[in-house]
């Protein structure tokens, strides 16, 4: 859960955000004018009243106002959007439609996007928003128009491109608890065809969790992030934006808690210390939640004047070192520890319209593949250390996909897409403590789901449509509960 801070000073430089070409929003206009909005929900820059999906959007503006800085923070601005958590997982629902589970292979209902690339790991999706320009939230299935199919919706994190004037922005913030925030960001041009970027903040405080034991914080964190970003733009109709990324999350705030009216085992022992109200524990072992992760992306637009092709190709590798007090007790009964390096590969080739006839479409072709482990997760019991078990998920996924408008009249439009999903995942598992010899287990499901949209525009500023979508999640293995039943 994020802490919330009071804003003591802050500070910015260069020109206004204003001078930064914009993926969602158009600069502001004149005070008496009504202020338009653009969104990219359907692979092209379209205003959101003619978009026939149920979004909500927040510029950088609106969301520094309503104080929006992380993922986890997205809530206060969209309706029907929950941001739950599972200890260090990030749990999004949107209408109700989510995911109660988290681990190996086992990807969110509501998919996130940063600058149009997938994020697959729970562990590391609650963001930092450090140089982003805009979110959507798109609510329903989404799988004709994206690569990862989203059963509950996407939330689409636009960052501010790299542009040829120099920017600059600083950013400092303090509050109770000691809890200290900077973010600094930069871009200008390095040659006529080359732009840059850099971003990065730092965020460190005591945590408002007490031992009741000590009367030590126990959630103390400190974080960092760094993005760098290249754009060039060799000719007119082609640009490459190469972005690298790293960040490094030491944050137990969420593996740090209490007992739920007071059940521990713990309490079997008369006189325990047990911690019941939130901001206080009685664990004996701190909890813990390490994670780093090293990115690189290659977003490639070509402008064919009858179409844009579009390629997305991503390497994320992502390294988390969770572990907690299970009992929640000063007594040594029981403490979890495990590791989960997770590898992801992504691929993504879109070809869209050039929107100037009567007929706009986008197909596209999408790989991923991920390998998420639990090399070791280890258990302490009572001063007995024993590693419980190993498991690991391999996911490899391939997805076509089309969507079609088609403009009947000046006032109709009728829309249709498909989308055909092939996954396959590879279990294994090994336990030397329960007796289980490695074993390996793979399983494929496959899917065909539709879209279709009637919409009829009343005005140039009121629309009305009805949507029928359905998206698809492939199942799962149950890697940590030892079971090979997919």
């Amino acid at each position: 859960m994020p802490i919330r801070t009071l804003l003591l000073a802050s500070a910015a430089i260069g020109l206004p955000l204003a001078a930064h070409a914009a993926d969602t929003y158009a600069a502001p206009p004149a005070a008496s004018s009504v202020v338009e909005i653009v969104v990219t929900a359907q692979k092209r820059s379209e205003r959101l009243e003619n978009v026939p999906i149920s979004i909500s959007t927040a510029n950088r503006e609106q969301l520094d106002v309503a104080g929006v800085h992380d993922a986890g923070d997205l809530a206060r601005v969209v309706p029907g959007l929950h941001m739950d958590s599972s200890g260090a997982y990030s749990q999004p629902t949107i209408r109700g439609v989510g995911s109660a589970v988290a681990g190996a292979g086992l990807s969110a209902n509501v998919a996130t996007y940063v600058d149009g690339f997938y994020h697959p790991n729970s562990l590391t999706n609650d963001l930092e928003f450090i140089d982003v320009e805009s979110v959507q939230v798109l609510k329903g299935p989404q799988g004709t128009l994206f690569g990862r199919n989203a059963t509950g919706g996407a939330i689409l994190i636009s960052t501010l491109k790299p542009s040829q004037a120099f920017h600059g922005e600083a950013l400092a913030q303090y509050g109770s608890f000691n809890d200290a925030k900077g973010s600094i960001y930069v871009t200008g041009g390095l040659a006529p065809t080359l732009s840059a970027s850099l971003s990065a903040y730092y965020h460190s405080g005591d945590g408002f969790v007490k031992n009741l034991i000590t009367g030590h914080h126990d959630a103390r964190f400190e974080n960092y992030a760094v993005r760098g970003q290249l754009l060039y733009r060799p000719t007119a109709n082609l640009s490459l934006l190469l972005s690298l990324e790293h960040s490094d999350v030491n944050d137990p705030t969420q593996q740090t808690f209490g007992n739920y009216n007071g059940i521990s085992d713990g309490a079997l022992t008369p006189g325990t210390v047990i911690a019941t109200k939130r901001g206080d524990v009685s664990n004996n072992k701190p909890g813990g939640n390490q994670a780093t992760t090293d990115a690189v992306s290659l977003k490639a637009q070509y402008d064919l004047t009858w179409a844009q092709l579009t390629s997305y190709t991503q390497y994320r590798d992502d390294r988390s070192h969770l572990h907690f007090d299970v009992d929640g007790s000063p007594l040594q009964i029981l403490s979890s520890d495990w590791h989960t390096p997770d590898r992801t590969f992504t691929q993504e080739v879109n070809l869209g319209s050039s929107g100037k006839g009567r007929v706009d479409w986008v197909v596209g072709a999408y790989y991923f593949h991920d390998n998420n482990t639990y090399p070791h997760f280890n258990v302490d019991s009572g001063g007995f250390q024993f590693d419980a078990f190993q498991t690991g998920v391999k996911t490899d996924a391939v997805a076509v996909f089309a969507d079609v408008t088609v403009k009947i009249s000046d006032n109709l439009f009728l829309t249709g897409g498909a989308r055909y999903s092939h996954e396959r995942q590879l279990e294994s598992i090994q336990s030397t403590f329960f007796g289980l010899p490695l074993t390996v287990t793979a399983h494929s499901w496959d899917s065909f789901t539709p879209r279709g949209v009637l919409r009829y525009k009343f005005s140039d500023r009121s629309n009305v449509y009805v949507s029928v979508t359905r998206g698809f999640k492939s199942g799962a293995f149950n890697a940590n509960g030892l079971s090979t039943i997919p």
